[in-house]
């Protein structure tokens, strides 16, 4: 392949990324109540929330969308070296080699992340913040979309502390904001607000539950919940949140086994068909003490399990997939196979479909081999990152 062809393709793959970007970001944003002293709602896209269970971080999130429900769960393992497709202003891009083996859901296909766990704990997920986002515009650091960027932070880090750092190397292309745990019981809501990231980690005020509107205004609304006994919305966001945060404050001392059954039951009242036309496709609950994650979905109710510690970590073993509407139940580990350049190439190019593109599969295959076709470093502990000139 010629240089010049090499630059063509990383063209047409950037503009792949920056479409889906985009698509998660579209969902009929509009005015609720009046936009001077009241938040815009977004295209109400998913929830999540994390209690604690004899000390230990439980964590649940909703997948709701109108127009997609399939989707991938793969297992990634460690040593595996990668490089994002967007520079910062200095032309230099990010490379970096897989610390750490991770669980992940994809709506787009690999190695785009919406939710995930990683060996160590530290588990993400992502929900639709269109109408307050933006992210920070270019500068030194390179950038990753949404996706990546959540797989890159499983990849290198353990603790929220050190995804926290991590926004000093890399810039973020998005429009969500997340909420992330670690082992140690930490969490944080991280939005990006004003061209800054904005973190939102105070541990006293035990109240993890996050829907489609700012963690700030959503923490303004609790406390006048809580003064006023109510809070009258039509606000999808709104009572979404509104019925997840009284069940969770509700809440006492709750063993392991019935933690994860109680997020699985409020993420049930949480789902989105009740309140707008965006179901919830998939619930997912991660059991992050066992490094485990639980799964059903609209079109298969059965729960689904995986334990991320039954498989090889090492990077020759290759990346493992599953399909997630699979006509499964109960523990799935052994169902993963290995990954399929095919079956990634048709989620990817059935999400963004779905959303009004359209590109030549060969751009699709281009952008997922760029991500497949990677060094596997036998001294995989390295460092969380570099920058290289492309």
């Amino acid at each position: 392949m010629s240089i010049l062809e090499w630059r063509a393709g990383l063209r047409l793959a950037r503009l792949l990324v920056l479409a889906a970007t985009v698509a998660l970001a579209v969902g009929g944003w509009r005015c609720a109540g009046g936009c001077s002293d009241r938040p815009v709602t977004t295209g109400d896209h998913c929830s999540a929330l994390s209690i604690l269970a004899e000390g230990h971080p439980v964590f649940g999130a909703n997948m709701d969308f109108a127009y997609v429900e399939n989707g991938l769960v793969f297992i990634i393992p460690r040593g595996l070296t990668r490089t994002g497709l967007w520079p910062g202003v200095t032309g230099e891009n990010l490379t970096w080699t897989s610390r750490f083996a991770s669980l992940t859901f994809s709506l787009v296909g690999y190695p785009h992340a919406w939710a995930g766990i990683n060996e160590k704990g530290l588990t993400f997920s992502t929900m639709n913040l269109a109408y307050a986002t933006t992210y920070p515009p270019p500068d030194e650091r390179p950038a990753l979309d949404s996706g990546l960027w959540i797989q890159y932070m499983l990849d290198t880090c353990e603790t929220v502390e050190e995804v926290i750092a991590a926004e000093s190397r890399v810039r973020i292309i998005t429009a969500d904001h997340y909420l992330v745990a670690d082992r140690h019981g930490r969490r944080a809501v991280l939005e990006f607000l004003d061209g800054q990231m904005v973190v939102h980690d105070d541990q006293t005020k035990d109240l993890w539950v996050v829907t489609n509107t700012t963690y700030h205004w959503l923490l303004r609304v609790w406390e006048r919940f809580l003064q006023q006994g109510y809070y009258d919305s039509n606000n999808s966001s709104i009572r979404r949140f509104l019925i997840g945060a009284e069940r969770v404050s509700e809440l006492g001392t709750v063993n392991n086994a019935d933690a994860v059954q109680f997020v699985f039951d409020t993420l049930w009242a949480m789902r989105g068909e009740q309140f707008s036309e965006h179901t919830s496709q998939w619930s997912i609950v991660f059991d992050i003490r066992k490094r485990k994650a639980y799964f059903r979905t609209a079109s298969n109710p059965e729960v689904r399990e995986v334990n991320l510690f039954d498989f090889n970590f090492h990077c020759t073993n290759g990346v493992q997939m599953l399909q997630i509407q699979a006509d499964l139940s109960g523990d799935v580990s052994g169902h993963f196979r290995d990954f399929s350049l095919e079956e990634s190439v048709d989620q990817m190019e059935e999400f963004l479909t779905a959303w009004g593109y359209s590109n030549p599969r060969s751009t699709y295959v281009s952008f997922t081999r760029h991500f497949v076709e990677v060094p596997c470093s036998e001294s995989w502990r390295g460092p969380a990152g570099r920058r290289v000139t492309p």
